[in-house]
């Protein structure tokens, strides 16, 4: 039929020779995210579900992820986010701070049961999978506080801009201040220059 042929979207991913720990990461993240954060990290979406064998992709079913779930089963939420794009990792300032809440916190349904190592492989995984380079060196505390996941957020930038503003505002309203008690005492007052 020609044409190029279609990758398989669930197939465990392919490890170098050599793997780094952000390589190691992928099979992390394909073993115990994937499911439910997607193949490219874009969250649980229709288009990812529709990627799955017909019988699972309704997660909500009656004893599948529903609150009537099997024994050894969970509840899935509705909406389970990307973790991969614009804004994906926005809530995180660092790959620490990434690291501190996967390891709190995930996978949804039994947090805390990925080992040590690998919680900072997943960590090196998403830090790169978000266009950060995590270095060959494999991730620690420092080395993780060290590497920030976005620059400066702009809404950081912008309330700088708003408290600079509100400042020289002040500073205009003090001036106002003043001259209008001097117009009113029927004292001159001076320009600035």
């Amino acid at each position: 039929m020609g044409g190029t042929p279609e990758t398989d979207r669930l197939a465990k991913p392919t490890l170098p020779a050599n793997p780094t720990q952000a390589a190691k990461g992928a099979e992390v993240y394909w073993l115990a995210c994937m499911a439910c954060h997607g193949d490219r990290g874009q969250g649980l979406t229709q288009e990812w579900r529709a990627a799955w064998g017909p019988e699972d992709q309704n997660c909500w079913q009656s004893k599948c992820h529903a609150a009537n779930y099997p024994p050894g089963g969970f509840k899935l939420p509705q909406y389970i986010p990307p973790v991969v794009g614009p804004n994906a990792l926005a809530r995180f300032q660092t790959a620490l701070d990434l690291y501190e809440y996967i390891k709190e916190n995930m996978p949804w349904h039994a947090p805390g049961t990925l080992s040590e190592e690998e919680y900072w492989q997943l960590t090196a995984y998403l830090v790169r999978a978000n266009g950060k380079d995590p270095g060959l060196e494999p991730l620690t505390p420092s080395r993780a506080a060290a590497i920030r996941l976005h620059p400066e957020d702009e809404r950081s930038n912008t309330s700088k801009v708003i408290w600079g503003l509100a400042f020289v505002g002040g500073l205009g309203t003090i001036g106002l201040g003043i001259w209008w008690a001097h117009r009113r005492a029927g004292r001159p007052t001076q320009a600035v220059h």
